[in-house]
């Protein structure tokens, strides 16, 4: 496959989610699309090979030097047919592994929070979060598009790092200044209105502020592809859209007793609160908000126990569970002793935060059997939000068996 152009995407959140709605609007514009993202690669939305697989052949997870894998789409079946190349592009790609080719035309930087700060030695701030990702205003092509979030301080700072010649786009929620701007749940470029979110069901019509801000950085990285042109079916397209069932971003399902359940991938506070708010949003009556939650290996305690207050605050119960819980995930050998991993190591400093501030917490290691318990405190009028593990198949899985859910 012949390559148009490459659109990176990086950022602490919502990096999956924007690569996805980028190639959905792409392919429902006909365009041919290879993408790359946390789960693996595609071919016009279709999938060729799970992060397992590079993690086996590479070492490395997809999202690392995600330009390995545009040799595989010049040739064979698809050469001589062109295509965008949207890659999601994470903190590896700023190591001698690099982003597996020179340049791209639109780079696109969505935000700076502190998840990942301790994970290697070289992250120990937030500032050296943004150090490491600059790499995605450095690699873009004379002529080519910055995109840029004007509300977040850090990814301002490194504007300095784009190459004389690219064009520079902004995106405010804060500043009516900014080319495009999102206020009370419409997107405006220049002035004129380009997206109503009202009038989009499958985003919650507005009420999830995470998701607005993905699909606008989307529709902002389409307009810099298409050289500042926007699809003249543009809301058409987006009425269509909709998101993976099994893509771990905002999934809804409905429980056999008529609760309704969140999937999502939330895994730092800020997206841990937003999404426990979409839930209240989402209870009936007198009903509760349950959280079955986990974090991931690789941060400070202090965070953790930070995180834990803030999901205690957002829900009225959680069910902790570890991802290294000795059955699913054993502890891997580690000489750095910030990523030393211990069997529900994690999930004991996680709710030792939570119960700081909430004391109906429940501790329970094990994904699947968290999920049954979970099950058996959800009344009809609740709302619950699960945090699905990397094996987000079988993390749905549970829920559908367990809930007795069906996708909504």
């Amino acid at each position: 496959m012949g390559v148009k152009k490459i659109i990176a995407v990086t950022g602490t959140k919502g990096k999956t989610t924007t690569v996805f709605l980028i190639d959905a609007i792409l392919r429902a514009m006909g365009e041919r699309t290879l993408r790359v993202d946390t789960e693996g690669h595609y071919v016009d939305g279709e999938r060729r090979s799970i992060v397992e697989d590079s993690k086996s052949f590479w070492n490395i997870t997809s999202t690392v030097c995600p330009g390995r894998y545009l040799f595989e789409f010049m040739s064979g079946e698809l050469a001589g047919i062109d295509g965008y190349a949207v890659f999601e592009s994470s903190l590896g790609s700023s190591t001698i592994k690099g982003l597996g080719y020179s340049y791209h035309d639109v780079g696109i930087f969505l935000n700076v929070f502190h998840d990942h700060i301790g994970a290697t030695a070289r992250i120990r701030t937030q500032e050296d979060i943004a150090t490491a990702k600059e790499f995605v205003f450095s690699s873009i092509r004379p002529g080519g598009y910055a995109v840029y979030n004007l509300d977040d301080n850090l990814v301002c700072s490194k504007l300095d790092k784009i190459p004389e010649g690219v064009k520079l786009i902004s995106f405010s929620t804060l500043d009516k200044r900014a080319d495009f701007y999102l206020r009370n749940r419409k997107l405006y470029l220049r002035g004129g209105v380009v997206c109503d979110f009202e009038k989009l069901d499958w985003a919650f019509n507005g009420e999830y502020l995470p998701l607005m801000l993905n699909l606008s950085f989307a529709i902002v990285g389409v307009f810099a592809m298409l050289d500042e042109k926007l699809p003249e079916d543009l809301n058409e397209i987006l009425r269509k859209l909709k998101l993976e069932r099994y893509g771990g971003r905002v999934t809804l399902l409905r429980a056999e007793n008529g609760a309704r359940v969140i999937a999502d991938y939330a895994h730092e506070e800020e997206s841990l609160r937003s999404i426990g708010e979409l839930a209240r949003k989402l209870v009936k009556g007198r009903g509760k908000t349950i959280g079955v939650v986990r974090l991931a290996p690789g941060r400070p305690e202090d965070i953790m126990l930070r995180t834990g207050e803030v999901v205690g605050k957002v829900f009225d119960e959680l069910v902790i569970y570890d991802k290294i819980d000795g059955y699913f995930r054993k502890p891997k050998e580690q000489v750095n002793p910030m990523l030393r991993e211990e069997v529900g190591k994690i999930s004991e400093i996680f709710a030792r935060g939570a119960r700081a501030v909430n004391p109906k917490v429940t501790r329970i290691v094990r994904e699947d059997e968290a999920l049954e318990y979970a099950a058996s405190v959800t009344g009809k009028d609740d709302a619950v939000v699960v945090i699905v593990n990397d094996d987000i198949r079988r993390s749905i899985g549970f829920l559908r068996e367990f809930f007795n859910a069906k996708f909504a």
